[in-house]
């Protein structure tokens, strides 16, 4: 294990997020939204995520750097804990995006 500063992370992953731009970008045309539409309707969702995992979970919603895609994971005390919290977010950003 080995301890970076954020400006190292930063730097090693810059090409990664500047190649996710313009996929992003694509992927919120396509579906008619904004960038803050995601973070709107991703946070009406965060109390109810706080409250199935607690302290004892997380959970990642990334745009794909390669697909127009948006990538949902997440850890979880129980698979199906993770699955249902999976779901419902999945849920949510199929919905905010047809």
């Amino acid at each position: 294990q080995q301890t970076i500063s954020r400006a190292k992370f930063e730097q090693l992953i810059s090409t990664l997020v500047e190649r996710s731009i313009e996929p992003c970008r694509k992927a919120l045309e396509d579906a008619g939204l904004k960038p803050g539409d995601i973070d709107d309707v991703l946070a009406d969702r965060l109390s109810a995520v706080e409250d199935e995992l607690g302290t004892t979970g997380r959970v990642l919603v990334r745009p794909s750097g390669t697909e127009p895609v948006v990538r949902v994971m997440v850890e979880a005390p129980t698979a199906e804990q993770a699955e249902r919290v999976a779901d419902d977010l999945a849920g949510v950003l199929r919905a905010a995006t047809s």
